[in-house]
């Protein structure tokens, strides 16, 4: 087993008891990364090691569901159209 996958295992039994079940790899020639996603919870955790062998690893809380009973912000609603979308959006 290389390095990468030793490594991509013990994350991935450490991260999806927390949640973070809904994986998106989005590696490319030589880099190897995935996004590990909370759908419950909201956030995701990323990890990822470049060919050079360099392993990197974030965790993003900006995804994170409204609590129930609040009105959350215009611009963080994925139904709210963006301004750009309002400009061209005909009457």
């Amino acid at each position: 087993m290389d390095k990468f996958s030793r490594i991509h295992k013990i994350f991935k039994e450490e991260v999806e008891p927390l949640g973070f079940t809904t994986v998106v790899e989005i590696s490319d020639k030589g880099d190897k990364s995935f996004d590990y996603y909370n759908e419950g919870d909201g956030g995701y955790i990323n990890m990822g090691m470049t060919r050079e062998e360099v392993f990197g690893m974030w965790y993003t809380t900006g995804c994170r569901p409204a609590p129930a009973g609040s009105t959350p912000d215009p611009d963080r609603r994925l139904d709210t159209p963006t301004p750009s979308e309002s400009a061209t959006a005909s009457p």
